[in-house]
């Protein structure tokens, strides 16, 4: 889990992780985040849990799709 303070801060992760997929993709990875609703704790109220997920190619070698 990721928390920040601040919304900005986790606004700035979100785009962060789109740039970061455009250069994992090569490698057959992804990053997938999802936003915890309703978070809150001394650290922060802007929580994500991050999961990184592999693609596998298919016979033509062109095409990825989810494990």
């Amino acid at each position: 889990m990721i928390v920040f303070n601040d919304s900005y801060k986790s606004e700035g992760f979100e785009v962060a992780i789109e740039e970061v997929n455009k250069l994992l993709v090569d490698i057959g990875l992804k990053l997938e985040y999802n936003f915890i609703e309703d978070f809150v704790c001394d650290d922060g109220e802007y929580a994500y849990t991050l999961t990184i997920e592999r693609f596998k190619e298919l016979d033509d070698g062109k095409q990825l799709h989810l494990l």
